[in-house]
C-alpha cells in the first residue's frame, strides 16, 4: 500500500501529534477513575480535575485540531493516488457498518482453521473403524474393497 520508506510521513501528516492528545486523555481517564474509587456511587466534584488536566489539554489539542484539514487533505491525496489504500479505506468504511457482533464472527470464521471431513461425507481415512470389526472391513474403510479390481 504504501512503501515503507514513507510510512512515517504518513503517519505524522494524517495523525500529527496524537499519542500527546492519547497521553493526555488517558490521564484525564485514570483521575476520574480514583475520584470514582474514592467517592463510591455520588461523585461530589470533578472540576478540579478538569482545571488539573487544562493545562496540559491547552498544549495538545490546539496543534491537533489545527493540522486536521492539512491530515485530510494528504489523506484524500494518498487515496485518488494509491489504489490499493483506496481499496483499504472503502473496505473498512463497509465493515464500520455492521454490526460489531456479526464482524467479530466473520472474522473468527476466516481465521478458523478447516475442520476434517468426515467419512460420512465421502473422506477416506479420517475415521478409524472400530476396533474389532474384520480385516475386509477395515480394508474396505481404506478404499481397498474387494472386487474393486
Amino acid at each position: 500500500m504504501i512503501p515503507y520508506t514513507e510510512i512515517d510521513g504518513f503517519l505524522d501528516d494524517v495523525f500529527g501529534n496524537f499519542y500527546d492528545v492519547r497521553r493526555a486523555s488517558s490521564q484525564l481517564v485514570e483521575i476520574l477513575n480514583v475520584r470514582q474509587r474514592e467517592q463510591s456511587l455520588v461523585i461530589q466534584r470533578v472540576g478540579d480535575i478538569f482545571l488539573q488536566v487544562a493545562t496540559e489539554f491547552r498544549l495538545v489539542y490546539p496543534p491537533y485540531v489545527g493540522h486536521l484539514p492539512n491530515a485530510e487533505k494528504r489523506l484524500k491525496e494518498e487515496a485518488e493516488e494509491n489504489h490499493e489504500f483506496r481499496l483499504f479505506l472503502e473496505v473498512r468504511a463497509l465493515f464500520s457498518l455492521l454490526p460489531r457482533r456479526f464482524t467479530y464472527i466473520l472474522f473468527c470464521n476466516l481465521e478458523r482453521k478447516p475442520q476434517p471431513r468426515r467419512a460420512e461425507d465421502g473422506a477416506q481415512g479420517f475415521l478409524k473403524p472400530p476396533i474389532g470389526t474384520s480385516s475386509a472391513v477395515r480394508e474396505c474403510a481404506r478404499g481397498h474393497c474387494e472386487g474393486d479390481g
